[in-house]
């Protein structure tokens, strides 16, 4: 965070003086807000290693390329890395149906399961810093919270040779849940 707009300014002698301190705290705090609102992905970012970092940006460029598909273009910086891995405002109008919609293309491309967890758990962390960036309203994050990737779970014999016996070859030995 830029403490720097929390610092009195160089002119503050002729700024006049706040003498009721709840109006005092009440201006610093939303300046402390805004502040910190403007560099929450940045300094979230900041703490993350560099794969991790390349891997986040490669799992937002994946949500991007879902976007596009429905029509909604999401620029990238001069290094083609999504704003959406640094500007929390870019996450406005992103909603619960969207990102549940961007679950089941990855499935419908074939990603593989934990492919499609990984880069669900991602857009969610990234959803929740533009939450408490503002962007994002609360009731549309508890929404996106609630999403859930695939889970695999052994089948029974009966199912496997029900699925055997509709001619289905291949590998059946997981299913999703």
């Amino acid at each position: 965070m830029d403490e720097s707009t929390l610092l009195p300014p160089a002119d503050a002698d002729a700024r006049p003086i706040v003498t009721d301190h709840r109006t005092a705290l009440t201006i610093r705090g939303i300046q402390a807000d805004t502040a910190a609102q403007s560099v929450m992905i940045t300094e979230y970012r900041s703490r993350l290693a560099p794969k991790t970092r390349r891997r986040h940006e490669v799992d937002l460029q994946g949500f991007s390329d879902f976007l596009t598909t429905v029509g909604v273009v999401i620029p990238v910086d001069d290094q083609e890395v999504s704003v959406l891995a640094h500007d929390p405002a870019a996450w406005h109008g992103i909603t619960a149906g969207l990102i549940s919609a961007f679950r089941t293309w990855m499935l419908t491309e074939g990603y593989a399961i934990g492919t499609i967890n990984i880069r669900l758990a991602t857009v969610r962390t990234y959803a929740r810093l533009a939450h408490l960036a503002g962007v994002i309203p609360a009731d549309t994050y508890s929404r996106i919270r609630a999403l859930s990737g695939y889970r695999r779970r052994k089948l029974s014999n009966d199912i496997v040779c029900l699925y055997l016996s509709f001619g289905w070859h291949k590998p059946i030995e997981h299913v999703l849940v």
